[in-house]
């Protein structure tokens, strides 16, 4: 369930790029792509947003739609997941943490440390952060004018300071 809202919402992203937050609209890419080509870049960002180890060519695969993709990489850099993906995860999160619970109730020596909301929070923040920085890195490798101002932008509104530091390292090595 998770991962199919998650692939509506990056299709429609890659798709249909939404207005900068300025009232200035996105300036359409060059190319259009075929619903084919717009599914083979939905997965690929999916998977490389996705990935745990991501050993397997996943940055490679985002990097190879180029411009096309920039769009739905600057609204991941800006916002982090999206809405969906974040509600599937704290429902996922709410229902772990009752499982821990209820096993340290006849587990003492293992207290959860947190409350719910603490818990919960606390790993959609490092959701939005891997997001993040995951963008800043396929920014930085596609390159272009359109790429390094989205990772100038993600940097004015970074919140974190890890993510901060990604988005820095990744403007450093963009191809401008």
């Amino acid at each position: 369930m998770r991962r199919t809202s998650l692939c509506i919402l990056m299709l429609l992203l890659v798709a249909c790029p939404r207005p900068e937050k300025s009232g200035e609209p996105v300036k359409p890419t060059t190319t259009v792509m075929s619903p084919e080509q717009a599914e083979a870049a939905r997965q690929a960002l999916v998977e490389w947003f996705e990935c745990e180890e991501c050993e397997e060519g996943q940055l490679e695969a985002v990097a190879k739609y180029g411009e096309r993709v920039v769009p739905s990489l600057r609204a991941a850099l800006l916002e982090g997941a999206s809405p969906a993906t974040e509600e599937l995860l704290r429902r996922d999160l709410a229902a772990r943490y009752d499982e821990l619970r209820r096993y340290s109730e006849s587990h003492p020596n293992a207290k959860v440390a947190s409350s719910k909301e603490e818990f919960v929070a606390m790993y959609v923040g490092n959701l939005h952060a891997q997001y993040r920085t995951r963008a800043a890195q396929a920014l930085s490798r596609i390159g272009g004018p359109s790429a390094v101002r989205a990772l100038e932008e993600g940097l004015a509104r970074a919140d974190r300071s890890d993510v901060r530091g990604s988005i820095e390292a990744a403007l450093k090595t963009a191809k401008r």
